[in-house]
């Protein structure tokens, strides 16, 4: 009987170590979660500053930039509304127009640095 009590203990404990793995590992999980969220708030942050740059507007106007995103905001809040809804659908189809027509632009800017430099054989540097 002392053997099967030693045996339910140890299993016991088996069962423990793997709940308390099980603990850790999550708590791991939600950190890499947390630090995956923060890295896609600071691209998506990157991608607007570069958006609203490329457009000329002066991105060193804190207070204004937060007025328009204020006034974005109550317009969001209020989309039901007939007319917030009609200025919504405005500048949707006016990003929509700005987003086709830098498209090209866009997509020359992801390449990496070293895909645009010039080869040996290109630069016409004669250093062998």
């Amino acid at each position: 009987m002392n053997n099967r009590l030693d045996k339910l203990k140890r299993m016991q404990a088996i069962l423990k170590k793997k709940a308390n793995d099980a603990k850790e590992a999550q708590r791991k999980l939600d950190k890499e979660q947390r630090t995956l969220v923060k890295e896609i708030n600071k691209e998506t942050l990157m991608h607007m500053a570069h958006t609203i740059e490329s457009t000329g507007f002066p991105i060193d106007n804190i207070s204004f930039i937060t007025g328009l995103a204020l006034y974005g905001k109550e317009l969001l809040d209020k989309q039901d509304e007939p007319e917030a809804k009609a200025t919504i659908v405005s500048y949707m189809k006016r990003y929509d127009a700005f987003a086709k027509e830098n498209e090209d632009k866009e997509k020359g800017d992801d390449s990496p640095i070293e895909e645009n430099q010039p080869t040996d054989e290109e630069d016409g540097d004669d250093d062998v």
